[in-house]
């Protein structure tokens, strides 16, 4: 299923444990919620509520060394990527829960407060790069919010409209990959269930900064 593979990407995914992938390799990586099911347990015409169903995949690569190499910020990921499980002893989780998420950014349809988004993601990337982490896995903002510039650090990426961008979304989501300040940041866009689509970009993230 690796769409790095399929992209021309694959030798990202024989890199050094950690190492940042140079920009120049940052790009929009598609994949088919069909590939997803198979690795995140999921039957997609019935998936479990993120709110109410943690759920323990197998799918998570092995290879990725011990003191973490992925943060993970969101409501829906929160489940999915939850350090409780014993398959995640490798993943260092750090964000919002489901509850201030919703208080602090509003829930979709309504437009997310962009200071207070940009602001989170900010002080985020800053705590992900403390902790030796090189991910930072997010899906805040992707249904409401269409442009978003991150600071401090000066940055700024493109979150696509999923609606407007991707009409075949019942079929296929999108990740767009940037590298800010030696952290990789994968936004995901999504409106087909977050704990598919999470396994998916985790699958792809976790290819790119190395793996067995």
């Amino acid at each position: 299923m690796l769409c790095a593979v399929a992209l021309g990407l694959a030798g990202a995914a024989n890199a050094e444990p950690g190492t940042p992938f140079p920009a120049d390799q940052v790009g929009i990586l598609p994949v088919a919620l069909a590939d997803l099911p198979e690795r995140a347990g999921l039957n997609p015409e019935n998936e479990p509520s993120v709110d109410t169903e943690p759920i323990n995949p197998t799918w998570w690569p092995k290879g990725v060394p011990p003191g973490s190499w992925c943060a993970v910020l969101g409501g829906a990921t929160e489940t999915v990527f939850d350090p409780a499980p014993i398959s995640f002893r490798r993943v260092r989780y750090t964000g919002w829960s489901n509850a201030m998420l919703k208080q602090e950014i509003g829930v979709y349809p309504q437009p997310a407060p962009a200071a207070k988004v940009t602001q989170r993601i900010g002080k985020l990337l800053t705590d992900c790069r403390n902790s030796g982490n090189s991910v930072l896995i997010t899906d805040i903002g992707t249904q409401s919010l269409t442009d978003l510039t991150v600071t401090p650090a000066a940055v700024s990426w493109r979150v696509t409209n999923s609606s407007e961008a991707r009409p075949d979304l019942t079929t296929q989501s999108h990740y767009e990959l940037r590298s800010v300040d030696n952290v990789v940041i994968a936004v995901m866009n999504y409106q087909m269930g977050s704990t598919n689509i999470a396994a998916g970009v985790a699958e792809i993230v976790a290819a790119r900064v190395g793996r067995s």
